[in-house]
C-alpha cells in the first residue's frame, strides 16, 4: 500500500474532471447556433454567369459603337475604309507579330 492513500483517489477525480470538462466543451460548441444563410450570397456558378453577362453587354455596346461610327461616314468613305482593311488584312496573312509585341501590348477591353 502506498504511502498516501488519498493520492490515487485525487488524480481519479482529477481525471474524471478533466474529461468531463472536454465534453461539456464539445457539446457546447455542437449546441451553438450557426448564422442564417445569406440570400444574396455569391457561388461560383452565379459569378460566371454574371460576368458572362457583362461580356454580352459589352460586346453589344462595341458593336452599337462600330455601327454608329460606319453610319456617321460617308459612301465613298466607306468604300475606301472597307478596301483598306481588305488590303491590310491581305497583306498581314501568313505574318506573326514578334513575342515582344504580343507581351508587351496594351490589352484593349471591348
Amino acid at each position: 500500500m502506498s504511502r498516501y492513500p488519498f493520492m490515487n483517489m485525487l488524480r481519479c477525480i482529477c481525471l474524471m474532471l478533466i474529461i468531463t470538462l472536454g465534453l461539456h466543451y464539445s457539446a457546447e460548441a455542437q449546441r451553438r447556433k450557426r448564422p442564417p444563410k445569406q440570400e444574396n450570397q455569391q457561388t461560383p456558378e452565379s459569378a460566371i454567369e454574371k460576368k458572362k453577362e457583362q461580356d454580352a453587354k459589352q460586346m453589344a455596346a462595341y458593336q452599337q459603337r462600330i455601327k454608329r461610327h460606319q453610319s456617321v461616314q460617308d459612301k465613298p468613305t466607306r468604300k475606301r475604309m472597307k478596301r483598306n482593311e481588305k488590303y491590310a488584312q491581305k497583306l498581314s496573312t501568313g505574318k506573326t507579330t514578334p513575342w515582344y509585341k504580343r507581351v508587351f501590348r496594351k490589352k484593349r477591353k471591348l
